[in-house]
């Protein structure tokens, strides 16, 4: 398995693996993602940026994340808790997709694993995730690789903007 910066040529098998997630989040009574957005246009936007990465398995796509540049403005505020730091040397990690073919199987551990250390490599002092309410998968593994939950905070989301918010302190 290898972590790389995603390409163009990828755009197909994330799509796939996306619209998979979407349905299964919609399955388990998740509103998460269900408004269409991330969608391709916001992967091939996060491509041309240089911030999405996969995880490639024998030329497959199996898992993609956005790694963006604190401050996000996301974070910025925090409710009922608060950040473990207060600097903006983190990364935030959005948009966390896996293959529904691996789901259930510990590879999306392995991916937060293998973006930690990538964030961690490029001297960030911290990363920090946000999930759904009830994505219950998402939080079981943030919280496998070393996330601690913070508190609340409200993303772009025309349904539920309300997310819970995790940080990782290296």
């Amino acid at each position: 398995m290898k972590l790389r910066l995603a390409q163009n040529r990828d755009l197909d098998q994330i799509e796939v693996m996306l619209e998979d997630a979407r349905a299964f989040l919609k399955a388990s009574g998740s509103s998460q993602w269900q408004s269409g957005s991330p969608n391709r246009e916001v992967f091939a936007q996060d491509i041309a940026n240089g911030t999405c990465y996969v995880l490639e398995d024998q030329k497959q796509v199996i898992a993609v994340a956005t790694l963006l540049v604190g401050p996000d403005p996301s974070y910025a505020e925090i409710r009922d808790g608060s950040w473990l730091q207060a600097s903006d040397n983190y990364i935030a990690i959005h948009r966390v997709v896996t293959s529904g073919k691996i789901r259930g199987k510990g590879l999306g551990k392995i991916f937060l694993q293998m973006l930690l250390a990538h964030i961690q490599s490029q001297g960030f002092k911290a990363a920090r995730i946000d999930t759904f309410r009830i994505n219950y998968p998402m939080q079981k593994v943030a919280t496998k690789v070393g996330f601690n939950y913070c508190g609340l905070v409200t993303v772009d989301d025309p349904i539920d903007g309300e997310r819970l918010a995790y940080e990782v302190v290296f």
